[in-house]
């Protein structure tokens, strides 16, 4: 997590995403059967999109506490907190997830970490973990979720444009990793139950979560799709770093007549359109 991240503000971004993963936050928080009363710590909360879904698990006789490491999304989290009416009691807290947590031993009945421990913004996640089963009562659930963004469904139909497009996203947003070995693979996302069956936790398990929306798609579906999935995160990622992961520059084009709005061959006012994503939400118990 660098400095300058923290004082990037990505609230609306955020929200949207939060929106649009509602349905698979839902099913994967059902699965923890999180009771009245918890004290749940929200790792990583960001402008605090799952307030309202945490509250709704634990009840006004809960606790959340979130933590990230901006301040300008600590801000956005209370005001969403505010206009979702959240009734639970809630703490907010600046800190940086590198380092040991201000908070004693023992002290949450569980920790939710969604979309966070990203490899490149934690070389070792492993760590954080173990942060986290520390200040995790025994008995207590550690649950790590990831949306798989990168590995979703958005141009059904255009399998070798939809792979390109998601490997310079990926190109795009991944530091350039110098890989010299096996070893030195850093460790993804996608290997969230391993983080914590090294730590030792037990009864660790590995849930899956779909996603699927088709016509007529929901205003706020359409609207994030159109202006983060195509317009800020592949397009830019297609014309940037395109022809570095093999696309040419008929593909690059046709990419855009895809996504672009004003294009009579535009995705999201086609009537058979579809998009699907699989979440998946790794869990261990202290």
């Amino acid at each position: 997590m660098s400095d300058h991240s923290l004082n990037v503000d990505y609230t609306a971004s955020e929200l949207r995403y939060n929106a649009f993963m509602t349905p698979a936050y839902r099913s994967a928080l059902a699965a923890l059967d999180l009771s009245e009363g918890t004290h749940v710590l929200d790792v990583g909360c960001g402008p605090g999109g799952l307030f309202p879904l945490l509250a709704q698990e634990v009840g006004p006789q809960g606790h959340i506490t979130g933590v990230d490491g901006s301040q300008l999304h600590l801000d956005a989290a209370r005001d969403v907190a505010k206009q979702h009416e959240v009734q639970t009691p809630l703490t907010l807290v600046q800190a940086d997830l590198r380092q040991p947590l201000e908070f004693a031993g023992h002290t949450f009945d569980a920790a939710w970490c969604a979309d966070v421990l990203w490899p490149n913004l934690f070389p070792n996640p492993v760590a954080v973990v173990r942060e986290l089963a520390r200040v995790v009562k025994p008995g207590g659930v550690i649950a790590i979720f990831f949306g798989n963004f990168y590995r979703a469904l958005y141009l059904p139909g255009y399998r070798r444009l939809e792979w390109l497009a998601a490997n310079a996203g990926n190109l795009q947003w991944q530091n350039d990793e110098q890989v010299t070995s096996v070893a030195s693979i850093p460790s993804s996302y996608e290997r969230a139950l391993q983080w914590l069956q090294e730590i030792g936790l037990r009864t660790c398990t590995l849930t899956v979560h779909p996603l699927f929306y088709q016509q007529p798609l929901p205003t706020e579906i359409r609207d994030y799709l159109a202006s983060y999935v195509f317009a800020e995160a592949f397009g830019p990622a297609v014309q940037s770093c395109g022809a570095e992961v093999g696309m040419s520059d008929a593909e690059r084009g046709y990419f855009s007549d895809l996504t672009t709005p004003e294009s009579p061959h535009y995705l999201l006012d086609q009537p058979d359109y579809y998009c699907l994503q699989t979440a998946v939400l790794a869990t261990g118990h202290v």
